[in-house]
């Protein structure tokens, strides 16, 4: 049945491409298929904070209910929330970030560019 299907497509029956790489003209359209939704989607951007104080700090960040304690060194910058958090600083202040903000942290508060 798949024989006579391929043949009436205008297809053959010959079986000695079995097995062969794809012409490259169906490899390029088919990585060109894969990758297209990847550049077409949107790229996440985490908040960039940076400790301007001349000691660590501990930040404390919930996202996606996971609470974890995160150090960031004097004059040290870390990008963290890419799909969004709650960020709780040093002096108790909490503040909710959707990622792609710029941050500061200045004698223990956050100030947010």
């Amino acid at each position: 049945m798949i024989s006579t299907i391929g043949i009436a497509a205008g297809g053959s029956t010959d079986r000695s491409r079995e097995g062969a790489p794809a012409p490259p003209h169906m490899m390029a359209r088919f990585a060109a298929v894969l990758l297209v939704p990847l550049l077409a989607a949107p790229a996440a951007e985490a908040a960039s904070i940076t400790n301007t104080d001349p000691a660590a700090v501990v930040l404390v960040i919930t996202e996606s209910g996971q609470r974890v304690e995160v150090v960031v060194d004097a004059g040290a910058s870390e990008n963290l929330c890419a799909s969004g958090c709650f960020m709780t600083t040093p002096d108790g202040d909490r503040i909710g970030l959707d990622g792609g903000e710029t941050i500061d942290i200045v004698k223990g508060s956050a100030v947010v560019k």
